[in-house]
């Protein structure tokens, strides 16, 4: 049997370079064929040799040049910036009339994830999950199959941006209500690159309509404390209670703000009711304390 066609779109980013070492171990074995999609003027210095690469301006929805690129491909990966997605749409039907297409596989669906009190009882929250289920809900219109991966808080989020609201520099812990003994998972570029690589090179048919997740980091908020009292020097980090005003504050931002998926992973961290979905990749637990410290060595 001739390996399947995996196109990866957004080879250049945090996720995508990863992604693109660990599909091309596939193309590399023969498991896989693989081709780059990628917009015009795009950086292609770091597509390995011999990888096929197509152009594709999804700015502007040429559907003839689009369905050139996708010509021939049983998956698309798609890993472009939260900028791009809206541009997914004209993906769509070009895909649908591609013979042997299977799936779309978008990772950036698989979070934040929300429980199910929030998603079925607060319209809120209801309408940020439609905001970014929108090109799965296109997908399925078009009748091709989808693929999704649910993930925990990037660590670059958690760390640099300070996504929870907590600041390593400052030594400030953010904790909702109840958090002190929960896990917050959290997921490091390349585990998730691992886990999309992992995925490519399976057969098409067996990750069609699928649900996955991932995570390689998932402490308690105790251990999240006491992981940065160790790095102050045993100096007890100032903790910060995420209050209902807050939570009220950051799901009431018009989606897809960052607060409100954000607010999302702040209640259902306190709450510790995660409703992971599908086979979990990628690796066990690793050391939270070993993490922080690399962010640390980085200041």
């Amino acid at each position: 049997m001739a390996p399947h066609v995996v196109g990866l779109l957004g080879h250049t980013g945090r996720t995508g370079s990863v992604a693109l070492k660990v599909i091309n171990q596939g193309h590399i074995s023969g498991k896989l064929v693989l081709v780059i999609l990628h917009r015009p003027g795009s950086d292609l210095s770091t597509v390995p040799v011999g990888i096929e690469t197509r152009e594709v301006d999804l700015s502007k929805p040429d559907q003839g040049q689009i369905k050139a690129a996708v010509e021939g491909l049983n998956v698309l990966i798609s890993l472009v910036a939260w900028q791009g997605q809206g541009d997914q749409i004209h993906l769509f039907k070009p895909l649908a009339e591609v013979p042997g297409f299977v799936t779309y596989f978008n990772p950036v669906i698989g979070h934040p994830l929300w429980t199910s009190d929030q998603s079925s009882e607060d319209e809120r929250v209801a309408a940020f999950v439609r905001s970014v289920q929108t090109n799965q809900d296109r997908a399925r219109e078009a009748n091709i199959g989808f693929t999704s991966l649910q993930t925990g808080v990037f660590t670059d989020f958690f760390f640099d941006i300070k996504y929870l609201g907590s600041d390593i520099d400052a030594n400030t812990v953010m904790l909702p209500t109840g958090a002190e003994s929960k896990q917050m998972p959290f997921v490091s570029t390349d585990c998730l690159g691992q886990a999309i690589g992992e995925l490519a090179t399976r057969p098409p048919e067996s990750i069609k309509d699928k649900l996955f997740h991932t995570y390689d980091y998932n402490p308690t908020g105790d251990e999240i404390v006491q992981t940065f009292a160790m790095l102050h020097g045993g100096k007890s980090p100032k903790i910060v209670e995420y209050t209902h005003e807050a939570y009220e504050m950051d799901v009431s931002s018009p989606p897809p703000s960052l607060k409100v998926g954000s607010g999302v992973y702040k209640h259902t961290w306190g709450s510790g009711e995660w409703n992971w979905e599908g086979e979990r990749l990628g690796p066990r637990e690793k050391n939270f304390e070993e993490l922080a410290k690399f962010y640390w060595s980085k200041r």
